[in-house]
């Protein structure tokens, strides 16, 4: 029977790796989740049950902790193209290497005087950052970063008036209310180039909340709801 595989990709996802650096007497930490696919040129695992070609799952999870101890995780975008490029270079019958990322947010624990803890820290979710590399055979990567979960509120200075009125309708026009949304971002770089890529998503992030609340003392007017969405 004729049949056509239209989807090879294979890898591990759930890898978990805790990166810990440290200055003097201060220490730094990064939390994150890995996922690795490949593409493979040939179908004869599938086919005929040869894993000849096959790079092992715990091979592909393996190679994550190597890489980062060999060069450290300076951010998910710039770690994600080490991987893929890793596994496209090391191996030429890979076509193709995906590596998705996600961090834990992590902040310093602070004195009652404001001072920062040196190595100690407190889980702070947010947000939660992620980051995709795509790389093929031409060995230009595609990097797509994003925010997951930025949960905001706002107590006044948000309406949802004048909005489709028919007999399925129950929610009255509302002049001035709480609005609270969370935030999905993703965004694609044309040129990575020399890019740091932590500034371009702290720039981001600081975007989204400053269009969302305003500035501090007076806000800003949000006249729908679905502006934030």
């Amino acid at each position: 029977m004729e049949y056509v595989i239209v989807d090879k990709e294979y890898g591990k996802a759930g890898v978990k790796l805790l990166f810990a650096s440290k200055v003097g007497k201060k220490h730094s930490i990064k939390e994150l989740e890995v996922e690795t696919s490949l593409t493979l040129a040939s179908e004869k695992d599938y086919k005929y049950g040869d894993n000849s070609d096959i790079i092992a799952t715990d091979s592909q999870k393996n190679t994550v902790y190597v890489l980062a101890k060999q060069f450290g995780v300076e951010s998910l975008e710039k770690f994600g193209i080490i991987l893929a490029n890793h596994f496209i270079t090391k191996y030429p019958w890979v076509l193709r290497a995906r590596v998705a990322l996600s961090q834990t947010p992590w902040k310093r624990i602070q004195d009652p005087e404001g001072v920062e803890h040196n190595h100690a820290f407190f889980n702070s979710p947010s947000s939660t950052r992620i980051a995709e590399v795509i790389m093929d055979r031409t060995r230009v990567p595609k990097v797509r970063s994003g925010i997951r979960g930025l949960t905001v509120i706002k107590t006044t200075q948000s309406a949802f008036v004048n909005f489709v009125s028919d007999e399925y309708r129950t929610l009255p026009d509302a002049e001035d209310r709480i609005f609270s949304t969370i935030v999905t971002a993703d965004w694609s770089y044309a040129n990575i180039s020399g890019l740091d890529f932590c500034k371009a998503y702290s720039t981001v992030e600081s975007t989204i909340i400053d269009v969302f609340a305003g500035p501090a003392y007076n806000g800003v007017y949000s006249p729908s709801g679905v502006n934030a969405s």
